[in-house]
């Protein structure tokens, strides 16, 4: 997890009304190298719940690939919150349905994910997002867009290479 997610993350979460009354879902919670729970936690939200398709650290429930989501978690959350996941989704235009099953109505959902990057193979690298491309993924979720753009762009210089990083971000809003 890069310092400009984690800004981005606690920048778009404290937008979220009533925290203290909300649930959140963190789908890919997985910590290889940083997680979004102690923002959470620090923005005051009620509760945090970390998923993902594999045991590990900051993980509450191993979730399958495919499948129903919805069926294993048992329950729906106010806010569902992802970053640093939809690239390595192979298909995320379902992915974001089972997003959305986990969503309460009226609930919040909160994606990041890169514009530019290099390849990170974890285990697989599939997608970059532009804006338009992440409020595709929130409508075909089913979610109404409240907000979607682009993060600050850093520069990384790495021995002989040069790197320039930037995510897009999406909000949606669960109408139903």
């Amino acid at each position: 997890m890069h310092r400009d997610s984690l800004k981005w993350m606690k920048k778009l979460l404290s937008e979220i009304p009533n925290r203290k009354e909300k649930s959140v879902c963190d789908v890919g919670s997985y910590d290889k190298n940083g997680s979004y729970v102690e923002i959470v936690k620090e923005l005051g939200f009620l509760s945090y719940f970390g998923i993902d398709i594999r045991e590990g650290k900051n993980v509450d429930l191993v979730v399958p690939e495919s499948g129903n989501w919805f069926e294993v978690v048992g329950r729906k959350f106010d806010v569902v919150i992802s970053g640093q996941v939809a690239e390595h989704v192979k298909r995320p235009w379902l992915w974001i349905k089972q997003v959305r099953s986990i969503t309460a109505s009226r609930g919040f959902v909160v994606i990041i994910a890169p514009f530019m990057f290099e390849i990170h193979e974890y285990p697989i690298d599939c997608w970059r997002f532009c804006p338009d491309g992440m409020r595709v993924i929130l409508e075909e979720g089913g979610f109404e867009v409240c907000k979607v753009g682009l993060g600050d762009a850093r520069v990384e210089f790495k021995k002989e290479t040069i790197s320039i990083k930037k995510d897009c971000f999406g909000v949606g809003k669960c109408c139903t």
